[in-house]
């Protein structure tokens, strides 16, 4: 393991220690390599555009979205071949939770669930792409 110092202003080092309170790590160091982490993992997501992935997207569908609700139907049976999987359980409130796996190219899975998540009745998506390699 290496040292490394840094310099944080005021606000960023109070975002930082919010951070580490709410999610209750030990130290400042801690917390900055999971943050480290998880920036690096965007980063190396984002230059495996053209390369198989595998995925997660996961969204709750407001069934009250009648149409919104067909078009998301359409999507997916449209996009067979790269699910994987899929799950659907109730949340409650007229709503359930999706969750879809997906594998194929990232461009494609990208574009897949923006179109998904695009659509009224997904709420609250969100994407985790990983490398197939």
């Amino acid at each position: 393991m290496q040292r490394v110092t840094i310099t944080l202003d005021d606000d960023l080092a109070a975002d930082i220690d919010a951070f580490m309170a709410a999610r209750g790590y030990p130290t400042r160091s801690e917390a900055i390599r999971d943050l480290s982490r998880g920036g690096l993992a965007q980063v190396l997501e984002e230059s495996h555009d053209g390369q198989e992935c595998l995925a997660v997207l996961s969204f709750a569908r407001d069934r009250g979205q009648g149409r919104s609700g067909q078009r998301l139907a359409a999507l997916c049976e449209e996009a067979a071949g790269m699910i994987v999987s899929t799950l659907s359980t109730p949340a409650g409130g007229g709503r359930d939770l999706v969750v879809i796996v997906l594998k194929g190219p990232t461009r494609a899975v990208r574009q897949l669930s923006g179109a998904i998540v695009a659509e009224p009745a997904a709420l609250h998506g969100r994407l985790v792409v990983l490398p197939a390699e």
